[in-house]
């Protein structure tokens, strides 16, 4: 169910959210909290994929109050990483810059959740995408902060993506710096 949602091609969006969708209310009828949580999460990640960006931002702060309720802290890592990006997403799309903040924030706390509870070393896409914003915004020390973290994880793991991704910021990152 989750790798065909990862998965699925633009064509397949509509009907893997009217499937979430019914999911979902089923077990709000009478579904545990965390089936709840995470059924709302995949639902705003297909959501933002098929640019339903409104409604990915309802389904995400389902998905983020059930997490904090339930107090699953892997969940809760991965509906705010999703909750951050969903909002970027949206603040890019529709030029809410005030979205901005809020989002990074997300971000970060998932950054710190990952760091206290040694969570989050297959990926450091959160940290990167931290990053990206942290440049953007030139904030060129915090984004150093933020790449010198997504190394560590990157060096303790065999994702070529995440490499190709670090490699990328950490350009876009020199360019920034300027000469020196």
């Amino acid at each position: 169910f989750v790798l065909k949602t990862l998965h699925a091609g633009a064509d397949e969006w509509p009907g893997i959210v009217r499937m979430l969708s019914r999911r979902l209310a089923a077990s709000n009828q009478g579904g545990d909290l965390t089936t709840q949580t995470l059924t709302a999460n995949y639902l705003a990640v297909t959501l933002r994929r098929s640019g339903r960006l409104d409604d990915a931002l309802v389904a995400i702060a389902g998905a983020t109050s059930g997490a904090a309720a339930g107090g699953d802290i892997y969940v809760l890592q991965t509906v705010l990483f999703n909750c951050g990006h969903v909002m970027l997403e949206l603040s890019k799309r529709s030029g809410r810059s005030d979205l901005v903040g809020v989002a990074v924030d997300a971000l970060e706390t998932v950054s710190r959740i990952t760091e206290q509870h040694g969570l989050g070393t297959d990926s450091a896409q959160n940290e990167l995408l931290i990053a990206d914003y942290k440049i953007r915004d030139g904030k060129l020390a915090e984004a150093e902060v933020m790449v010198a973290k997504a190394g560590r994880i990157v060096a303790a793991n065999a994702n070529v993506y995440d490499r190709a991704c670090l490699a990328q910021i950490e350009a876009r990152l020199a360019l920034a710096s300027g000469p020196g």
